[in-house]
């Protein structure tokens, strides 16, 4: 297990990281476990322009690189900073090298092939659950399986705090919700316009 402290600022940061923003904190976690710690001295090149390999995704948790294209520094990256994303979807050329300059670095790790067997067994769970559910629900029977299959990998998941409004009264819904977790109250009106609660439903 990761120390606390680590954990918390690999979350924080994949959270902030578009590749990463749309799993929920469980897939999160399971990432931030895969991840491994590597030291680097200092002048390593941790990437090199030009190289195509699976170097994958880099979390600096300690010291100081240089991001330089050609030979000319362009960016540096200090603790809590992030590069590599990219190379977790594609193997293409490296764009920039990328090379330490504190006395060392220390690094939070996630590999290619790591990440795309991790994201592999997300969507198959999450496609059986989606599945599963839709399955139960009377008004989705009568689709074919494919039909069916195709609206389980359409859906995306999303969370709300208590008291949070999904669809505000007196206004159009423009999404299909499924409660996988926690309870939804529906709250109508009654003949004075005062909130009547109608019902209950969830997980």
């Amino acid at each position: 297990p990761k120390p606390p402290e680590a954990a918390a600022a690999l979350l924080q940061d994949l959270q902030d990281c578009v590749l990463f923003s749309h799993l929920e904190r469980p897939e999160l976690e399971v990432m931030i476990e895969a991840m491994a710690y590597q030291e680097f001295p200092q002048g390593t090149q941790i990437v090199v322009q030009g190289h195509a390999d699976d170097s994958g995704f880099f979390f600096i948790d300690k010291g100081v690189c240089s991001v330089q294209t050609d030979g000319r520094e362009v960016h540096r990256l200090e603790e809590g900073s992030h590069f590599g994303e990219v190379d977790l979807l594609h193997d293409q050329p490296q764009p920039a090298t990328v090379v330490v300059t504190s006395p060392s670095a220390g690094c939070w790790t996630l590999q290619r092939q790591t990440y795309r067997k991790i994201m592999t067994s997300t969507f198959m769970y999450k496609r059986k659950l989606y599945m599963d559910f839709l399955a139960n629900v009377s008004f989705f029977r009568d689709m074919a399986p494919q039909e069916r299959l195709q609206l389980a990998d359409a859906l995306q998941p999303a969370q709300y705090s208590a008291g949070e409004l999904l669809i505000p009264y007196g206004t159009d819904g423009q999404w299909f919700h499924i409660i996988l977790e926690g309870v939804v109250r529906v709250v109508g009106r009654s003949g004075d316009g005062d909130p009547l609660n109608i019902c209950e439903f969830g997980r």
